[in-house]
């Protein structure tokens, strides 16, 4: 194509039909593209939801069996985990076994477990013990939500040099970090 009929090409009259065949077109393309992405956001606000407020999308609750568990002594029925028995790297703690409302990982719970990367504490869980997670050297990040009122001594020690607790702010779980100079990281 030479430099003039490329001039000519560029330059000849639309005709009205195509014209409005070619906009037609475009407003379906954009239309469909508005469409999926609304769906594709509904979606995963829902996935999200479902799982916990503000872990990954793609981790679910672990079953109950691996975990051991004792009846709370305040009398109001909840279930303090004792021990975990498990093998995932990405753990999300039951908030209910069996019905009833977990509410406290109780000391050495999760002690010296090195396949854990990363955990996701329940919203209701109130207390988490005196080295719960000591040794677990592969521990990155900790979820723990704003209902956590105490973190035992040495929760956290000798977990991987890049740990960092997940959490909202102005919660104990800030507190904590800031007082044991624990990397923290803000979570809506």
């Amino acid at each position: 194509m030479t430099k003039n009929e490329l001039y000519e090409f560029l330059h000849r009259p639309i005709r009205k039909n195509s014209l409005t065949m070619f906009l037609s077109w475009a407003a379906i393309v954009i239309m469909a593209s508005v469409i999926c992405i609304s769906l594709y956001l509904i979606i995963k606000d829902a996935y999200k939801d479902i799982y916990h407020p503000y872990g990954p999308y793609d981790v679910t609750p672990v079953s109950s069996d691996y975990f051991q568990t004792a009846v709370s002594d305040d009398n109001n029925n909840t279930l303090i985990i004792k021990s975990y028995n498990g093998y995932f790297t990405q753990l999300v703690v039951p908030d209910e076994i069996n019905d009833t409302k977990v509410s406290e990982i109780d000391r050495f719970s999760f002690m010296c477990d090195s396949n854990i990367k990363e955990v996701y504490i329940p919203y209701g869980i109130t207390y988490i013990g005196n080295m719960a997670f000591y040794d677990c050297e592969n521990l990155t990040k900790i979820y723990i939500p704003e209902t956590v009122e105490e973190i035992g001594g040495w929760a956290f020690s000798g977990t991987d040099k890049n740990f960092r607790i997940c959490a909202e702010t102005d919660t104990y779980a800030e507190k904590y970090c800031k007082d044991r100079k624990i990397k923290f990281e803000a979570v809506n």
